[in-house]
């Protein structure tokens, strides 16, 4: 199959509940990056051709278009993750707004600020595929997949965030 896909999350993951879900070529983050991370521990491979001495029990992105879901810290190492593969094309949907470089009215210390980063994967990929992976204000309608059951494509829509009746931010399709 041409793609595979990072559903990022904690070890507790917040699984995605779209059409398609089940297809070969869609995994969680925390699966993702732990058979990775013990194949490279367990083989010993390191340096220029770690990705070929080691073992086959991880997911490979080699020539692969991937698309990492959501976010934070654990989405920046599935893109990282992807880019070292060799992956052929690495986009991140993001379903916030891209963040302002400087904190918001709303936004005062002592709360994270909620700021503008690059971090090391979004680095990497904008060094090997030319732009920031990320895509910004836009959600999974469903995932695509073939007779086989592999995973062929992914159903997008644009969001914007507006308050509901209680005054909530909401994401509403555009």
């Amino acid at each position: 199959f041409d793609a595979v896909l990072v559903a990022t999350g904690a070890t507790m993951a917040r699984d995605l509940n779209c059409e398609g879900r089940e297809l070969k070529g869609v995994h969680l983050a925390m699966e993702y990056l732990h058979k990775n991370t013990k194949s490279i521990l367990d083989s010993g491979a390191v340096g220029e051709n770690w990705l070929d001495s080691n073992n086959r029990e991880r997911i490979c992105a080699q020539g692969k278009k991937v698309v990492v879901i959501g976010g934070g810290d654990t989405g920046n190492d599935c893109i990282g993750t992807a880019v070292r593969h060799g992956a052929t094309s690495v986009v991140n949907f993001e379903i916030l707004p891209k963040p302002t470089p400087e904190r918001a009215a709303g936004n005062p210390w002592p709360q994270w600020p909620r700021i503008y980063r690059v971090d090391y994967g979004h680095g990497e990929a904008e060094h090997s595929y030319g732009s920031d992976p990320r895509e910004y204000l836009i959600t999974t309608k469903r995932f695509v997949g073939n007779a086989a059951g592999e995973l062929t494509g992914v159903e997008t829509i644009r969001v914007e965030w507006a308050k509901n009746e209680a005054g909530a931010f909401i994401p509403k399709e555009v």
